[in-house]
C-alpha cells in the first residue's frame, strides 16, 4: 500500500523549553491523537531547511527501540517512546526544525504517515558576553591600574585580546594572552613589555599618566578562530591641583560703594580631572569653606596646559552694606575633597550719608547782639565710614562749598545707631557786624566728596551803642 499523510488523527510536538542555553540538553515530546495503532514515532532535524542533519525512528514495540541508520551517532541523544532528548545543544542548532511523525497500523501496512507536526529550537547564550573592570574609578597619575576581563558562555577561550585605542585617535598597543597554561602572551612586533604586566584575564598597566587620560582600553575574548565577545572602557587619570590663587583685584582691601559691582577672578593650577570652583565670604582673613558661600554670578572659563585643566572663575560681586569688613576668597578641589585655599580680600563698603541737618537753633532766622557768642548744630545720619563736616557763610540761603568756610571754634562727637555712623557737629559762632543778613549752613561727605547740605540758617546781627556816663552828668 502507498504511504499516504493524515490519514487519520493529529500529532502535537513540545518541548522541554522556549528557549534551551548553549550546551544544556533539549527534551521534545510528541503526542498522537488517533484511532490507529502507533507503530513507530519517527524524528527528523531538518536543520534550518536547508540540509538534513539526522532521521531517527524509534519502533513502539516493548521496549521500544531505535531502527538503526547509517551514520546515526547514538551520543548526541536518548529517548523514550515519545521523547527524544538532545544533547549539549549549540548555536549551531539555532533555527533547527525538528518533524514527529506518528507512523500507525492501517490494513496491512505499518509505515503510514499517519501525522506530523514540528517545533523550531531557540539556543540562548550562544555568542557569550564579556565583562571589562578596573581596579578604581579614577587612577593616581603615576600608579598602576589594573583590568580584568570577565567570559560568560558556552564556548573555551583560546585567548584575552587587549587593544589600547588611545583616546580613540591613534591605537597605543595591541596585547594576546595565549590562555594556555601557563598562559602566555603572544609576542607582538614593536610591544615594549615593560609598560604592563599580566594574568590570564588581567591587565596592569604601569605608571599611568596624564597621557593615559580617556584611553579606552578594549577585552575580546577569542573562542576557536574568532573574536566572540568585547567590550570597553575608558581611563579616567587623576592629577591634584597644586594652588588655587585670587588673582583679581589685586589689592589686599578693596573699597566698593554699596550697590557696586566689582568683578572678582580665581585660576586653580593644571589638574585632572576638571578643578570645581568654589567662592566665599568670611569674617576673618584665612579662607575657610565655612563660611558664607556664594552660589549666584560665577562663571568658568576652562584651559589647557601641559594635558592638565586650568579654571578660571569669574565673580561679579555686588556690595551691599552687609558686608563691610567682611574677606571674600575662593577654594577650589578636583581629587577626593583635597580642596585648595586662595588668599582673601578684605572688603571696605561705603555708603552715603542720608541726612545732614542743621538743628540748633531750632529757628530759621537768628537774630543776635555783635560779638555775642552762640553754638550752631549739625547732625549726619547714615553712612559705613565717617563723615567730613565742614560749616559755609553764605548770601543766600541755598548752602553750598562756594561760601566762605569756617575753620575754627568747631568740635564733633561720633556715635553708631543701626551699624551705621552719626556725626554732631558743634560750631561756636562770634557774630560780628559784617555777618548780618548772611546765612549759615553746614555739608558733610563721607564717599569721593559727594557732598550733602544741611538747611540754611539767617543771621540778624543787633549792634550795641556804649555811651560815656561822665559826658551825661
Amino acid at each position: 500500500m502507498a504511504r499516504t499523510i493524515g490519514a487519520d488523527g493529529s500529532v502535537i510536538i513540545s518541548s522541554s523549553a522556549s528557549t534551551v542555553p548553549e550546551g544544556a540538553s533539549l527534551s521534545l515530546n510528541c503526542t498522537y491523537t488517533g484511532n490507529d495503532l502507533v507503530r513507530g514515532i519517527q524524528w527528523i532535524n531538518n536543520g534550518k531547511n536547508t540540509r538534513r542533519k539526522y532521521d531517527i525512528l524509534i519502533r513502539q514495540s516493548n521496549p521500544c527501540s531505535i531502527q538503526g541508520v547509517p551514520g546515526l551517532n547514538l551520543t548526541l541523544f536518548t529517548y523514550t517512546c515519545l521523547t527524544l532528548t538532545v544533547f549539549n545543544v549549540t548555536r549551531n542548532n539555532q533555527g533547527d526544525i525538528f518533524t514527529c511523525t506518528a507512523n500507525t497500523m492501517s490494513g496491512s501496512a505499518w509505515e503510514n504517515i499517519n501525522s506530523a507536526n514540528s517545533v523550531i529550537v531557540n539556543v540562548s547564550g550562544g555568542v557569550g558576553s564579556v565583562i571589562i573592570s578596573s581596579s578604581a574609578p579614577s587612577v593616581p597619575e603615576g600608579s598602576s591600574l589594573t583590568f580584568n576581563c570577565t567570559y560568560t558562555g558556552n564556548d573555551q577561550v583560546r585567548g584575552i585580546q587587549w587593544i589600547n585605542n588611545g583616546n580613540n585617535t591613534r591605537r597605543k598597543y595591541h596585547i594576546a594572552i595565549q590562555q594556555y597554561k601557563p598562559c602566555s602572551i603572544l609576542r607582538l612586533p614593536g610591544l615594549n613589555e615593560t609598560l604592563f604586566t599580566f594574568t590570564c584575564f588581567t591587565l596592569t598597566v604601569f605608571n599611568v599618566t596624564r597621557n593615559n587620560q580617556s584611553d579606552n582600553f578594549k577585552c575580546a575574548a577569542i573562542t576557536g578562530v574568532t573574536i566572540n565577545s568585547e567590550n570597553s572602557i575608558i581611563v579616567n587619570v587623576s592629577v591634584p591641583i597644586l594652588t588655587v590663587e585670587l588673582t583679581s583685584p589685586t589689592e589686599t582691601y578693596v573699597t566698593l560703594n554699596a550697590g557696586e559691582l566689582r568683578n572678582f577672578r580665581c585660576r586653580t593650577s593644571g589638574g585632572l580631572p576638571k578643578p570645581t570652583v568654589e567662592w566665599y565670604k568670611t569674617s576673618g582673613n584665612t579662607c575657610t569653606r565655612n563660611g558664607i558661600r556664594i552660589t549666584t554670578n560665577m562663571s568658568s572659563l576652562l584651559s589647557a596646559n601641559n594635558g592638565l585643566i586650568e579654571v578660571e572663575s569669574s565673580l561679579d560681586f555686588y556690595a551691599s552694606s552687609s558686608d563691610n569688613t567682611l574677606w571674600i576668597c575662593c577654594a577650589a578641589s578636583n581629587v577626593n575633597s583635597q580642596w585648595k585655599l586662595s588668599r582673601s580680600k578684605q572688603l571696605e563698603i561705603r555708603m552715603p550719608i542720608s541726612t545732614v541737618v542743621l538743628t540748633s537753633p531750632p529757628q530759621t532766622y537768628v537774630t543776635v547782639n555783635a560779638g555775642t557768642p552762640m553754638t550752631f548744630t549739625c547732625h549726619t545720619s547714615g553712612g559705613l565710614s565717617k563723615p567730613t563736616v565742614d560749616w559755609y557763610k553764605m548770601t543766600s540761603e541755598n548752602c553750598s562749598r562756594r561760601g566762605v568756610k569756617i575753620t575754627t571754634n568747631m568740635t564733633s562727637s561720633t556715635s553708631i545707631k543701626n551699624g551705621q555712623i552719626e556725626v554732631d557737629s558743634w560750631l561756636d559762632f562770634y557774630a560780628s557786624n559784617s555777618d548780618n543778613h548772611l546765612w549759615i549752613c553746614c555739608a558733610a561727605s563721607n564717599i569721593n566728596s559727594q557732598w550733602k547740605f544741611s538747611n540754611s540758617k539767617n543771621l540778624n546781627i543787633s549792634c550795641k551803642l556804649l555811651m560815656d556816663k561822665s559826658k551825661i552828668e
